[in-house]
């Protein structure tokens, strides 16, 4: 196998761990980070290469299992570089998996709708960089380790599981899709469910957000009637 046919192969391993880097620039790090990162990543990529020949299962199921085995995989290495909270990590891995999820299937809706051939591994990875900068001016600039413990971890796990496994068990069935007009709106439903996805996720962790402020600010009011109390305390005595 060339350099070449194994870097397409594995593309979306690839594209889910150049979105990692780029989404966990901002978090804590293990101790010895670097020595990690560089063990991790050549095993993820070659678990990612190996796991699936030991498959035998095909079809929808074996395509299920394969995009469950990369996300635990990316997930793994977040896991084994960062210093944050499994919950944590799988929010992280969550985002990972929608964004590529999200550049992927709209690289195929606009390049399967022009009328001429643009495929190239620079327009996929332009679309990756638009989607990924596109969440990141939206709201994950403002994430960050100690911005998450504000997130109900319950609610957030149990939402995105539902995500994934919905994006997860759409996208297995990409074989069984004929047809250039069949796979447009295919694809264009695995980019409404990507989108939905991460609106969801922004939800809930804008939810919290907004959960802890109105917190902060109940705390201020709270404070600030207890010393107008005591003010008017002093200004009785003094009378």
């Amino acid at each position: 196998m060339t350099l070449f046919n194994f870097l397409t192969e594995k593309m979306f391993i690839f594209d889910m761990l150049i979105i990692a880097v780029a989404l966990c620039v901002r978090f804590p790090r293990r101790r010895l980070f670097w020595l990690r990162f560089i063990i991790s990543v050549p095993a993820c990529v070659a678990l990612s290469y190996f796991l699936p020949r030991w498959i035998t299962i095909g079809g929808a199921i074996g395509n299920i299992i394969w995009f469950a085995v990369d996300f635990a995989l990316i997930a793994a290495v977040i896991a084994i570089c960062l210093s944050l909270r499994l919950w944590k990590v799988f929010f992280v891995a969550s985002s990972c998996y929608f964004i590529q999820h999200g550049a992927f299937c709209l690289d195929r809706v606009i390049r399967g709708a022009l009328p001429i051939n643009v495929g190239n591994y620079f327009v996929h990875y332009g679309f990756i960089a638009l989607f990924l900068l596109a969440v990141w001016l939206i709201y994950w600039r403002k994430v960050t380790s100690e911005s998450l413990d504000s997130v109900n971890w319950l609610n957030a796990v149990v939402l995105m599981f539902i995500a994934l496994a919905v994006c997860i068990g759409v996208s297995s069935f990409s074989d069984d899709i004929e047809g250039d007009r069949g796979l447009r709106v295919f694809y264009s439903a695995l980019l409404a469910c990507a989108f939905i996805s991460l609106c969801c996720q922004y939800a809930v962790f804008r939810v919290s957000i907004l959960k802890g402020d109105k917190k902060r600010l109940e705390e201020l009011l709270d404070y600030a009637a207890k010393q107008y109390a005591v003010q008017r305390k002093i200004l009785k005595i003094s009378t």
